[in-house]
């Protein structure tokens, strides 16, 4: 009796140890057949993020490409407008001498736009060396130049039809002045956007630290637990994707540059690069 009771035993707790050495089994598979999908789907999400610098890097490396031809672009239209502004006070010099207080009250007018002028283009040759800012960024402020170059060339068409002061009035003296004054506040504007495009790098530059550190979470997650990496990177991507504003602000911004990467970005013969 003894020995069937002890028979009975045995073969209870090999039952036992069977069922459910296969109930451990299939259910550590599952673990593990859970936690590889989550971690393809973490080695993509990281993948997708390197890609994501990888095109950022082309683009920059193109901009690098470019600074030259933009700097010779810049500096030639620095020259036309400093030209420009020379004929124009050589030109107001050579209207009639008997009539001083105009004169000085013109010449007054375009030393203000002189004054105004050298700021910015001390700003943008600074501008031109500070790789963080675009290329797309340049071409704005060098086309918004361009503009005021333009209008110098009316205020200088404007002030050759006056052949002396006895054909000049009041009303046209005025309009000069205020020609000259509107030139002013457009160069003050150049400024401003200079200004604007500094804060855009400065927020971009801290952008792209963020994005580093949590690119390197990603990359050192094999030396942690990956159930631990795997909780902390999916809340940090999380959040990062869909809570944090500067990230959506990056998202569409890495969106547009793939797009000009593949329309424009890699086409030297752009018509905004001639």
């Amino acid at each position: 009796m003894k020995k069937t009771n002890l028979l009975i035993t045995i073969l209870f707790v090999s039952m036992f140890n069977v069922v459910y050495s296969n109930f451990y089994t299939d259910d550590e598979i599952n673990i593990k057949n859970i936690m590889a999908e989550v971690n393809c789907k973490l080695d993509a999400i990281s993948q997708d993020i390197l890609s994501i610098f990888k095109i950022c890097d082309q683009i920059e490396n193109y901009n690098k490409l470019q600074q030259q031809q933009i700097s010779e672009e810049s500096n030639a239209t620095f020259k036309n407008l400093e030209e420009k502004i020379i004929n124009l006070q050589n030109l107001i010099q050579t209207i009639n001498q008997n009539n001083i207080d105009t004169i000085k009250i013109l010449n007054s007018q375009i030393n203000n736009l002189s004054n105004v002028f050298n700021p910015v283009k001390n700003n943008i040759k600074r501008l031109q060396q500070n790789e963080t800012s675009t290329k797309n960024q340049r071409i704005i402020i060098f086309n918004y130049i361009q503009k005021v170059a333009e209008q110098i060339d009316v205020l200088i068409a404007k002030t050759t039809n006056i052949q002396n002061l006895e054909t000049l009035n009041k009303t046209q003296i005025v309009g000069i002045i205020n020609d000259i004054k509107n030139l002013k506040e457009q160069t003050e504007n150049v400024i401003t956007q200079i200004n604007s495009l500094k804060e855009s790098d400065t927020k971009i530059n801290n952008l792209k630290k963020e994005i580093d550190s949590i690119k390197n979470d990603l990359n050192n997650k094999g030396n942690t637990p990956l159930i631990i990496t795997t909780f902390i990177s999916t809340i940090l991507t999380c959040s990062i994707i869909w809570v944090s504003p500067k990230i959506k602000e990056l998202g569409a911004t890495v969106i547009k540059k793939i797009k000009d990467q593949k329309t424009k970005l890699f086409k030297p013969n752009h018509p905004e690069l001639r």
